[in-house]
């Protein structure tokens, strides 16, 4: 039988069960993960007790962090787009904006929007490099 350590998640329920597992593993401070990840401790300690989810624009340290990309895998096109866009820690805005469309465009094609025009959803999984 295989004893979990002390402050180990038994049950993988969101984003920062991801990190307090990994953090527990490594035997690290929540303030040292803080740190490596640039956010605050109490930031941190919110995100392993499930108060908040990390915003966008940590998800690319957390990913490295946790040497793996914990967002649901996608099932269809516009889940791909929205995955890839969470892990480059970009904004729907500014996606839209390297890829030369409206942020709504960007909106409609991760919600899988039918009738989207194909130039469009080409420009945006070409900015994401899928």
């Amino acid at each position: 039988m295989c004893i979990p350590k002390p402050g180990y998640p038994k049950h993988i329920k969101h984003l920062g069960d991801h990190i307090r597992a990994r953090r527990s593993a490594l035997g690290l401070l929540q303030q040292d993960v803080a740190n490596r990840l640039r956010a605050k401790q109490d930031t941190l300690r919110n995100w392993e007790k499930g108060r908040t989810e990390p915003e966008v624009k940590f998800l690319p340290a957390i990913i490295l962090f946790l040497g793996y990309n914990p967002l649901a895998e996608a099932k269809t096109s516009g889940a791909q787009v929205r995955r890839a866009r969470l892990a480059l820690g970009l904004s729907q805005l500014v996606l839209a904006h390297r890829a030369g469309v409206d942020a709504a465009t960007v909106k409609r094609v991760e919600s899988d929007t039918t009738g989207m025009a194909r130039p469009s959803m080409a420009r945006v999984r070409d900015a994401l490099g899928l």
